[in-house]
């Protein structure tokens, strides 16, 4: 695929292909039809409509952290999410807001949910000790992290 391909693909938003992912009348996602079609099986987490899907699932965030987690359990299993990343997301309305609950990484796709990070590269003032197994080129770090002076 040329880069070009790759744009056109990542900008072809059609809002009738997706219907909102809600708790609490808050929309937290966007879910593309056919997986909204896929959370019908687990009606003890969410209530599946023409017109959206409402998590149903109650008590507090890790509470209900766990029930989607069980979903996603199932999802990876049958292909529809490519893998655990063991790396959570807060899921919530909007930036800022307490979370609803916490979302494996490999599964923010699938629910169509906002992922946040925080990126921190630097820059090293003295030649750091280099690698054979970093592509860095001395001075440069990947990360804060990834450079020992």
């Amino acid at each position: 695929m040329s880069f070009r391909d790759h744009i056109a693909s990542c900008n072809n938003y059609d809002p009738a292909r997706v219907v909102p992912l809600t708790a609490g009348g808050a929309r937290i996602g966007l879910l593309r039809r056919d997986n909204a079609a896929a959370l019908q099986r687990f009606s003890d987490v969410f209530a599946v409509g023409s017109d959206g899907v409402e998590l149903v699932a109650s008590g507090d965030v890790t509470a209900v952290s766990r029930a989607i987690d069980g979903v996603v359990d199932v999802l990876v299993a049958d292909g529809c999410v490519p893998k655990w990343r063991n790396e959570t997301f807060d899921v919530a309305p909007r930036w800022g807001m307490p979370p609803v609950f916490r979302l494996d990484r490999g599964a923010v796709p699938f629910f169509g949910t906002r992922a946040y990070g925080v990126h921190l590269n630097g820059y090293a003032r003295r030649s750091p000790r280099t690698s054979s197994t970093t592509s860095s080129p001395a001075g440069l770090a990947t990360g804060t992290g990834s450079t020992k002076p």
